[in-house]
């Protein structure tokens, strides 16, 4: 079925909103989820919106948020049990 702009904006708004996911989208207006995930896409460029790549949804829990500047990301490489350390937790790997 075809669906005018602005319906196709709505199941864009409705996918970037969380509240259904594309492939909910796709089996509720018989569409692909492809299709879905462009009609999302062409609501997020018609609103100006950045991407929500890997976000978590509201009430979900994040396990570790740094931004880059707040890491110390230099890495040092050690011949013995330990693959590599950052800041000041390192990380044991067994062979």
């Amino acid at each position: 079925m075809k669906y005018t702009l602005e319906e196709r904006l709505d199941i864009g708004r409705r996918i970037y909103n969380g509240e259904i996911s594309r492939y909910q989208a796709a089996e509720e207006y018989g569409i692909s989820d492809q299709t879905a995930r462009d009609y999302m896409r062409l609501y997020r460029s018609s609103e100006g919106l950045p991407p929500k790549r890997g976000q978590k949804k509201a009430g979900e829990s994040v396990l570790f948020k740094a931004e880059p500047a707040e890491l110390n990301t230099t890495l040092r490489f050690y011949k013995s049990k330990t693959l590599f350390s950052v800041s000041s937790f390192s990380l044991p790997v067994q062979f």
